[in-house]
């Protein structure tokens, strides 16, 4: 991918699995192979309730300026 591109995927969820109920995002910033950007807490965005009920997730990520160190 370059610049500007965007991509989407659709994902087919068990509702009932205690491991489906969290949304977690991981992405590498381009053209470098070293800035990466990820939730921090896997259990931060839950995406279904305890009865399987979808509860939707509207999440917004603020980007920062990136510092660079050599070590």
């Amino acid at each position: 991918m370059t610049a500007g591109d965007r991509a989407s995927m659709t994902f087919t969820l068990d509702a009932s699995l205690a491991s489906s109920r969290y949304f977690s995002y991981g992405a590498m910033g381009l053209p470098s192979n070293d800035a990466f950007i990820a939730n921090e807490n896997p259990l931060w965005i839950r995406i279904f309730d305890e009865d399987g009920n979808f509860l939707g997730a509207d999440f917004i990520v603020i980007s920062c300026p990136l510092v660079s160190e050599r070590v």
